[in-house]
């Protein structure tokens, strides 16, 4: 099974969208390669997470709901 870093990255490069900001919303350990790479292209990796944990995300939301709202804050 492909991990979430080698798709991220494998997106990344073939779909290089110039002037695009990346964010990634992860919930669980297999996020964390993800997170590196998004980070790595000067993206917005973020964790949903209750509580503060190490992780490679540069941001937490608290739950789904935090997700929806957040986004919809971004867009509407």
């Amino acid at each position: 099974m492909t991990e979430k870093g080698q798709t991220a990255k494998y997106l990344l490069l073939r779909f290089p969208w110039e002037g695009a900001l990346i964010v990634y919303v992860g919930d669980d350990d297999k996020d964390e390669k993800a997170f590196e790479v998004v980070k790595s292209n000067g993206g917005i990796p973020v964790v949903v997470a209750k509580e503060p944990q190490e992780t490679e995300a540069l941001y937490r939301l608290a739950s789904p709901e935090a997700v929806r709202q957040w986004l919809e804050g971004l867009f509407f």
